[in-house]
């Protein structure tokens, strides 16, 4: 695994770091805010709130910082941290979360803030049981012949096992997981230690119950990280893993909205190109406003966040639901959003079928959904470290996240948007989509292959070397029969130049000032992305 830039700092950190009391019951709300504290976009170095990886994902992609990206207002936080716990932050929804004792009346007093526009409940919270931890679980199944083990057929279904073939196994790429928890994956030997770089939990303080709850997350997981050849190997083993704990597993409720919105903003800041959701809502618990048909327009907070997050330069993939035998029938959200992948499951052992339980579209709105299909029935590992069958898309998800890491590892000067489109296009209905399976089965290596004439195929990381007060590209064989554009961009995603080179692979800095600079170089069969120090020289 070769991962550059992943760097987590302290500040960062500490902005998303919740200072919830463990052990105690609590009521949540959400406290809106009437602005940003006159801060803009232009005020606050990006670099504050987003890491290289991050900034070098927007600069190679064109996205400008803008005002949502700006931090909540400190001030505000500060002020409303006098009566109450903070638990989370939204810059997306400009909002914080707070914990009161039932009964409290210090939502009365926030209230008052001139700067609040509003306050909503949106769950409570009751500590959590963890559940028994094993220490060097090892993962029990006989090998079988085949190198992907069981995981064979899902991945054969959209062509992935050929894109491993060829050496695409997502290395490079950071993928967050958002889940109910990963019950004894630090425990398990299931190939993926080294893959994890950093874990949090947005529903419980102090990730202290992230690998010590919930049985679904571990099994989504390994759908996609599994390192066991002849056993199971993922869709995604040589990617790296954020894994993000959102769901709540004492009711459901508006809440894990906006848990998912803190670790989707959290997956942004640290450079994150995947997100994969496997988990979908179509109610909440009564005392809270109820879900309909009718919301499914991309509107819902988790929707528009996942929206969000995809302007970003992420690809955000998304169980379409389960919901396709009940009288709701139509996916969940976000499934619902813009820019999502929405994924549906196959009946088992078909690639033309939807299983019973997938969700159907369109959207209330009339859009494709699900967007595409993979398959529906698999073998997981569970949290006591077994092999054993499961099916659900929300292992659908999983398969299609890592199959676009390895897609993208593959067509590297691709934007988040256009790789969305291409898996799209290489789906078998493209032409014809219906509510079903909406455009069908992505073929992943037939997507690859179509786009690797036209845009660009993967080849090693060039460097870039100090040469005479330039930077010279490393190895410039990879230019040598074509000419390259070399785009410069600050740390703020701001283009500063964009110029031809020929053959002398020289990036032309002229006179720009001195800085860090992201510089993307990309040819007819060649791209690479580099974070370098111009010192002026």
């Amino acid at each position: 695994m070769n991962v550059t830039n992943i760097y987590i700092i302290e500040a960062l950190l500490l902005s998303f770091i919740c200072t919830d009391a463990v052990g105690q019951s609590d009521d949540r709300y959400m406290v809106f805010l009437r602005d940003k504290g006159g801060v803009s976009a232009d005020d606050v170095s990006p670099a504050s709130y987003l890491s290289p990886r991050a900034l070098q994902r927007r600069a190679a992609q064109g996205i400008d910082i803008d005002s949502l990206d700006v931090p909540v207002y400190a001030e505000y936080v500060e002020e409303i941290s006098a009566y109450a716990r903070i638990i989370g932050k939204t810059k997306w929804m400009n909002a914080v979360m707070v914990a009161t004792g039932q009964g409290d009346d210090a939502i009365e007093s926030i209230e008052r803030l001139p700067f609040v526009t509003g306050i909503q409940l949106v769950g409570h919270y009751t500590p959590e049981t963890p559940a028994d931890v094993k220490a060097d679980m090892p993962i029990t199944y006989p090998d079988v012949d085949d190198y992907h083990g069981v995981m064979r057929q899902p991945l054969e279904c959209n062509a992935i096992d050929r894109l491993h073939d060829d050496g695409f196994t997502g290395e490079g790429m950071l993928i967050a997981m958002t889940d109910d928890g990963y019950c004894n994956v630090d425990s398990m030997l299931g190939g993926w230690a080294d893959n994890i770089v950093c874990v949090r939990d947005f529903v419980n303080a102090a990730d202290s119950l992230l690998y010590d709850i919930g049985s679904h997350g571990v099994r989504t997981f390994s759908c996609i990280a599994a390192d066991m050849p002849h056993k199971m190997v993922g869709s995604a083993p040589g990617a790296s893993y954020a894994l993000l704990r959102t769901e709540y597993l004492g009711g459901e409720q508006p809440a894990e909205e906006y848990y998912w919105a803190f670790a989707a903003e959290f997956a942004d800041s640290i450079g994150a190109d995947i997100i994969n959701v496997s988990l979908g809502y179509n109610h909440f618990d009564e005392e809270f406003p109820s879900i309909t048909t009718d919301d499914l327009d991309g509107r819902c907070v988790i929707s528009r966040c996942a929206d969000v997050a995809a302007g970003r330069g992420m690809v955000v993939v998304v169980s379409a639901g389960n919901t396709g035998n009940s009288t709701w029938r139509k996916v969940t959200i976000p499934a619902d959003a813009f820019d999502v992948l929405a994924v549906g499951g196959l009946a088992a052992g078909s690639v033309v079928v939807k299983a019973t339980f997938s969700s159907v579209g369109p959207s209330a709105d009339g859009r494709v959904k699900p967007d595409v299909m993979a398959a529906g029935s698999f073998s997981a590992v569970t949290r006591s470290g077994t092999i054993s069958p499961a099916s659900g898309t929300s292992f659908s998800a999983p398969v299609i996240a890592g199959g676009v890491a390895c897609l993208w590892e593959a067509l590297p000067g691709k934007t988040a948007s256009e790789i969305v489109d291409i898996v799209r296009r290489s789906s078998t209905q493209y032409s014809e989509p219906d509510s079903l399976l909406g455009y069908g089965v992505p073929d992943l290596y037939k997507a690859y292959i179509d786009n690797r004439e036209s845009g660009i195929v993967s080849s090693p990381q060039a460097d870039l070397v100090r040469a005479e007060g330039q930077y010279l590209i490393i190895p410039s064989q990879f230019l040598s029969d074509d000419s390259a554009r070399v785009m410069l961009y600050d740390l703020g995603g701001r283009l500063i130049l964009s110029s031809q080179v020929g053959e002398s692979c020289a990036v032309p800095l002229y006179a720009v000032p001195v800085g860090l600079y992201v510089v993307g170089i990309v040819s007819r069969n060649f791209s690479c992305r580099n974070i370098l120090f111009y010192d002026g020289c």
